[in-house]
C-alpha cells in the first residue's frame, strides 16, 4: 500500500555533456500535499553552469508527485500508479526561438527504483550537448504544460515544446539574452496490473509554475524549485497561479471576480505580499515572529520556534503536552493501557511519553455517530473505498457491490472476515500462521493443513495459530516482558506470559506490532528509531534540528545543522565541505600545517567553537578555532596521546595515552590535570563521553583481550561493555540522540553500536574493503577514515543503506587519522551539575557521578598541591567520650 506523504529523492547522475564527464548527485525533496518540489544537483562547479538548462531532467519527478489541481476530474498521480518504480527515456532538442536550426541535443535515461527506507532512489544517465555561451549564465522559465498520453498498459509518452531564457552576463555592464526552446519526446514505462482498481487516465496533463533556478558557485550546487500540478486537463485561469503572495502566506482565490487575497500564515505578520517570511531569501529584509519570546510553554517544557508556529515539549523526566508538565514519577501513559479503535495502531511520543492512536494507511479517524453516550462520540477508524485507496487484507479482493454500486473488500474463498481482516479456517502456507508456528499437514484431516507450534512453544488456545513459549509457569517464576501479562491458561493448565494488545512476541520479549526496529519506514525521514528505557521499546524520535512525534517531524528555526568535517592528516588538518565535492580551487581547506606534526585524535568544543587535537609526535594536546586561528598548546610532556573527547558541559577534556597506558582529564585550558585510570589498560585509543549521564567510554585494542569499557567521569564503577567478537576497536563516538555507543573495528571491518549499558548490539557497516581508524557521529551519517583507500567513508545510521564516500579536498597528504563532524550548535537539552556554579574549591575538578547523592564529586588535580589535598582529606573522627 502506498502512503501519501513527503519523500526525499536521491540518486547518481552520470554521463557526458559537451565532452565533459558528469559525476554528480541528485538530492530532491517533494511535498505531495501541494506539489512543491525542490531538486539540487550536487558537485556542480562553475564550468557546469550551463547545466542550469537541465530542467527536463525533473519532468518525471513532476509527473510522479504533482498535486491534483481544483479543475481536474479525480485521477491518481504517477506515484499512486507506479509506487515510484518507473523507467524513462527522453530525447531533448534545443533551438533558438525564430531559428529552426538545432542548437543542441541530449538524451536522458532514468530508472526510478521505488521507495527504500522512506527515500525514492533514481539512477540517471545523460549524454549530449547544451548551449554554453561565455559569461556567467542564468536560466529563467515560465509556466508550462506537458500532456502525457497513455499508449498501452503501463506506457505513457509525451511531446512538448517549452520556451526559456538563457542570460549570459559578460561583465557588470553588459549581458546577452538568448530566447531558447526545448522540444521534448518522453516515454515512461512501468508495470501496471490489468485489474488494478487504480486504472490510469488516458491523458494526464502536468503543469509547472513558479519555477526558480539558482547556481550556488560557493556550494557547487544548482538548485531547482517548482510547483507541480496535474489533472485531466490543463488548469484554467487561477489568480493564485502566479504565486502573488509571500512564501509564508496563503493565497485565497475569488474565481468569480478573478481576484485573490493574501493572508499570512499563523505566527507571521505583514501584508501577505511583501512581508511575513521566516527566511532571508535573496538578501531581502524580512520579519518573522519568534513565538517563544512570550514563553507560551510550561516552565518544565522546551519551546522550539518553527516556521509559522512553535512547539512545546516537556523536558526529560517530565510528562504532559508541553503546556502543562509534571514529573513522571512512574506515571506514564503507554500503549499497554491505551485503548485504540480497530484498524489503528498506538504510537509512543518519545518526548511526552504519551500514547496516541493513529489509523493505518487508507483509514481515517472520525467520530462514531452511530454509537454514542449522551452525545459523547467515540473515535473510530473508517476505511476509504478500496478503489480510492487499496486497503483490503492480502487475502481479499476489491470488488464492486452490485447492490450498493460501491467498491468493497471481499475475502477470498477459504477465508472469512470483513475484507479488511481475513482469517483462514485452515492454513495453506506459513504466512497464514502466527509467530512461532508453521503450516503442516493435518493427520486427522487428510488433504488439509493446520498451524503447528514450533518446538518449545505451546498453543495457548486463544486462536488456532497463537503460540507461546513453553517455560516455567510465570506465577512461579515471572520472566514476562514489561508489555506482557501473566495469565492462567486452562487449556494447558499453567500461567503463561502473553503480550498485551498492540504488541507481539512470545511474552518473554514483546515488541510493538508496528515497531520501527522491523520497519524503519514508519518513522519520518527526519527521525531515527531509538530505544526508550522507560517504555522498554524502540520509538521514532525526531533528529536534532527537528521536532514532532517521530512519525511527523518539522524543521526548527536555528536548529543544529551539519556544517563540515575536520580531519587530521598527519602534518595537516583539513576542513572538508559536506555540501560539495571538496574539490575547491582555493587553499581554505587546509586550516593548519605544522611540519613533523602527527595529529591523531580530534574533538570539538561546540560551545566556544574550538577544535582540540592530539599530536603524538610532539606529545602535546593543542586547540584552535574552526578556521585554524588562535592555535595554542594546552598540554605538553605527554606520552603518546591518541583519543580525545571534550565535555562541553563540564568544561573538561579527556584523553587516552597509549604509551603511559592511562586515561586522563584536565580543564579545557589545560590546567588541573588528573589521571583517572591506569590499571589493566594496555592499548587505549578511542574515547567518547556522555555529559548527561556522566560516563566516559574508551576502546582498548589489546590483541589478546580487546574490549570497550565504561566508567563514571571520576573513574569509578568501571565496567566492560563489549569484549566478544572484537578485533582492533579504534574510533569511538556516542550518539546522544539514539543513546548508542558506536565503534569502528579495523580487523573485523565493521562499524557497530550498543546501548550505553552494552545491550542491543547492532551492525551498521560490514565492509571487507575497509580499514577503519577514526570515527565520528553526524546528524544523519556516521563518518570514518579508511586506511585501505585513504578516503573518508560515510553511511546513513538507519538500517539498509549502502556506504559511500566524501571526496577529500587538496591540501594534505599521508594517512588519515581522526575526524569530527562539526555542527552549528550543541546537542539540545543536555546538562549536568558541573555546568552550574559548583562549590568545588581551588585546585579541584568537578567530575559528574550520577551514582552519588550530589551527582558529582570534587577531586584535587594531581598537580593541585598539598593544600588542596589537605582540604580534600576527611576530618578525623571525634575523640571517644569518657564516662
Amino acid at each position: 500500500m502506498i502512503s501519501i506523504e513527503n519523500y526525499p529523492v536521491v540518486g547518481k547522475i552520470n554521463g557526458t555533456i559537451n565532452g565533459h564527464k558528469i559525476d554528480a548527485e541528485l538530492h530532491g525533496y517533494v511535498y505531495m500535499e501541494d506539489g512543491r518540489i525542490h531538486n539540487s544537483l550536487i558537485n556542480m562547479p562553475l564550468i557546469y553552469s550551463n547545466l542550469q538548462q537541465l530542467i527536463p531532467l525533473f519532468n518525471t519527478i513532476n509527473w510522479l508527485f504533482g498535486a491534483i489541481h481544483r479543475f481536474s476530474d479525480p485521477i491518481e498521480n504517477g506515484f499512486a500508479l507506479t509506487g515510484g518504480v518507473v523507467n524513462r527515456s527522453a530525447l531533448i532538442r534545443i533551438f533558438e526561438v525564430d531559428n529552426t536550426t538545432e542548437q543542441s541535443i541530449f538524451n536522458i535515461e532514468q530508472y526510478f527504483r521505488g521507495i527504500e527506507s522512506g527515500v525514492l532512489y533514481v539512477d540517471t544517465y545523460i549524454n549530449g550537448s547544451l548551449p554554453h555561451p561565455e559569461g556567467n549564465l542564468s536560466v529563467t522559465i515560465g509556466n508550462n504544460n506537458i500532456k502525457y498520453t497513455k499508449r498501452s498498459l503501463g506506457h505513457y509518452d509525451a511531446k512538448s515544446l517549452t520556451t526559456y531564457t538563457l542570460t549570459s552576463k559578460i561583465d557588470t555592464n553588459s549581458s546577452v539574452i538568448y530566447n531558447m526552446s526545448y522540444e521534448i519526446e518522453d516515454s515512461l514505462t512501468f508495470y501496471e496490473c490489468l485489474h488494478n482498481p487504480h486504472r490510469s487516465a488516458k491523458e494526464i496533463v502536468v503543469s509547472t509554475h513558479d519555477n526558480h533556478i539558482y547556481h550556488s558557485i560557493e556550494e557547487t550546487t544548482i538548485r531547482f524549485f517548482t510547483i507541480s500540478k496535474f489533472g485531466t486537463q490543463a488548469p484554467k485561469f487561477d489568480p493564485c497561479d502566479s504565486s502573488p503572495c509571500h512564501g509564508f502566506a496563503q493565497c485565497i482565490p475569488n474565481l468569480e471576480q478573478n481576484s485573490y487575497e493574501c493572508k499570512c500564515n499563523p505566527g507571521f505578520i505583514g501584508d501577505g505580499i511583501r512581508r511575513c517570511d521566516g527566511k532571508n531569501l535573496n538578501h531581502i529584509k524580512v520579519l518573522y515572529i519568534n513565538e517563544c519570546i512570550q514563553s507560551p510553554c510550561h516552565p518544565n517544557a522546551i519551546c522550539t520556534n518553527t516556521y509559522g508556529n512553535f512547539t512545546c515539549e516537556c523536558k526529560q523526566n517530565y510528562i504532559g503536552n508541553g503546556f502543562f508538565c509534571k514529573p513522571i514519577n512512574g506515571e506514564i501513559e503507554t500503549c499497554t493501557t491505551k485503548i485504540c479503535p480497530q484498524f489503528s495502531t498506538c504510537i509512543q511520543d518519545p518526548h511526552t511519553r504519551q500514547a496516541r492512536c493513529l489509523c493505518k494507511d487508507g483509514w481515517q479517524m472520525t467520530d462514531d455517530h452511530e454509537n454514542h453516550v449522551h452525545g459523547v462520540y467515540k473515535s473510530v477508524c473508517k476505511p476509504k473505498q478500496c478503489n480510492e485507496y487499496y486497503n483490503c487484507d492480502t487475502n481479499a479482493n476489491c470488488l464492486i457491490n452490485e447492490n450498493t454500486q460501491k467498491y468493497e473488500c471481499i475475502c477470498k474463498p477459504g477465508f472469512y472476515g470483513d475484507g479488511y481482516s481475513c482469517t483462514a479456517h485452515f492454513c495453506s502456507s506459513d504466512g497464514d500462521c502466527g509467530y512461532n508456528a508453521h503450516c503442516l499437514p493435518d493427520e486427522q484431516r487428510p488433504g488439509f493443513s493446520k498451524c503447528v507450534c514450533d518446538p518449545g512453544y505451546l498453543n495457548d488456545g486463544t486462536t488456532f495459530s497463537t503460540c507461546v513459549k513453553d517455560v516455567i509457569s510465570c506465577n512461579i517464576e515471572n520472566k514476562c516482558h514489561a508489555n506482557a501479562q501473566c495469565v492462567y491458561n486452562e487449556r494447558i493448565d499453567r500461567h503463561v506470559c502473553l503480550c498485551r494488545t498492540g504488541y507481539k512476541g512470545d511474552g518473554i520479549t514483546c515488541r510493538h506490532e508496528h515497531s520501527c526496529v522491523e520497519n524503519a519506514t514508519i518513522c519520518s525521514p527526519s527521525a531515527a528509531c531509538v530505544y526508550d528505557s522507560i517504555l522498554q521499546d524502540n520509538v521514532c524520535s525526531c533528529r536534532d534540528g527537528f521536532v514532532g512525534d517521530g512519525i511527523h517531524c518539522a524543521e526548527t528555526l536555528g536548529g543544529p545543522k551539519e556544517q563540515f568535517l575536520i580531519v587530521n592528516q598527519g602534518q595537516t588538518i583539513l576542513k572538508v565541505p559536506l555540501t560539495a565535492s571538496g574539490l575547491t580551487t582555493n587553499t581554505d581547506n587546509r586550516i593548519l600545517y605544522v611540519p613533523r606534526m602527527r595529529a591523531v585524535g580530534i574533538s570539538t568544543d561546540c560551545r566556544q567553537q574550538f577544535v582540540y587535537f592530539t599530536d603524538t609526535s610532539g606529545k602535546t594536546i593543542q586547540r584552535m578555532k574552526y578556521d585554524g586561528s588562535e592555535q595554542k598548546i594546552i598540554l605538553s610532556g605527554l606520552g603518546s596521546p591518541e583519543g580525545i573527547a571534550v565535555d562541553w558541559v563540564s568544561r573538561l577534556v579527556f584523553w587516552t595515552d597509549s604509551l603511559l597506558k592511562r586515561v586522563e582529564v584536565a580543564k579545557l585550558d589545560g590546567s588541573l590535570r588528573k589521571v583517572l585510570l591506569d590499571k589493566n589498560i594496555q592499548n587505549p585509543r578511542g574515547i567518547a563521553i556522555n555529559p548527561e549521564l556522566g560516563y566516559i567510554f574508551w576502546t582498548d585494542w589489546n590483541r589478546q583481550n580487546p574490549r570497550i569499557e565504561r566508567a563514571n567521569m571520576d573513574g569509578s564503577e568501571r565496567k566492560i561493555l563489549v569484549s566478544d567478537k572484537l578485533g582492533l576497536p579504534n574510533g569511538l563516538y556516542y550518539d546522544h540522540h539514539r543513546r548508542e555507543l558506536c565503534w569502528g573495528d579495523a580487523k573485523m571491518k565493521t562499524v557497530e553500536c550498543v546501548r550505553d549499558d552494552g545491550s542491543n548490539r547492532r551492525v551498521i557497516l560490514a565492509d571487507q574493503t575497509t580499514m577503519i581508524f577514526g570515527l565520528s557521529d553526524g546528524l544523519q551519517y556516521a563518518y570514518w577514515t579508511d586506511w585501505s583507500t585513504n578516503k573518508i567513508g560515510r553511511i546513513d545510521k538507519t538500517p539498509s543503506h549502502a556506504p559511500d564516500s566524501v571526496l577529500l579536498p587538496s591540501g594534505g597528504n599521508g594517512k588519515l587519522y581522526g575526524l569530527v563532524a562539526v555542527k552549528n550548535s550543541c546537542p539540545n537539552d543536555i546538562n549536568n551539575v558541573c555546568s552550574e556554579n559548583n562549590d568545588c574549591t581551588v585546585g579541584q575538578l568537578c567530575l559528574p557521578n550520577l551514582s552519588l547523592r550530589a551527582k558529582r564529586i570534587c577531586q584535587c588535580a594531581d598537580n593541585a598541591g598539598l593544600q588542596c589535598l589537605l582540604r580534600e582529606r576527611p576530618p578525623p573522627p571525634p575523640p571517644p567520650q569518657l564516662g
